[in-house]
């Protein structure tokens, strides 16, 4: 997304994770979603994409973001 991630940004990103991720369990073919990293903090996505960031389920303080509680409300449901 483009940075600085602002809440309704946050909102987009956590219904773009529960979509894909929905999509995967739909599919019997499906084997697994895979993510741009774990963290923020350790992203490698400023560092190739000017201007965007913030692809991670966590922050940059390692705190769960939108997504990540979307997502595993998704799997626990």
């Amino acid at each position: 997304m483009p940075t600085p991630p602002t809440a309704a940004k946050l909102a987009q990103q956590a219904t773009d994770y529960t979509t894909m991720v929905r999509a995967c369990l739909n599919q019997p073919k499906c084997l697994g979603v895979t993510f741009w990293g774990l963290s923020d903090k350790y992203s490698w996505v400023p560092d190739v994409f000017s201007g965007q960031g913030a692809a991670c389920p966590f922050d940059e303080s390692m705190q769960p973001k939108p997504a990540y509680t979307s997502v595993s409300n998704l799997l626990s449901s």
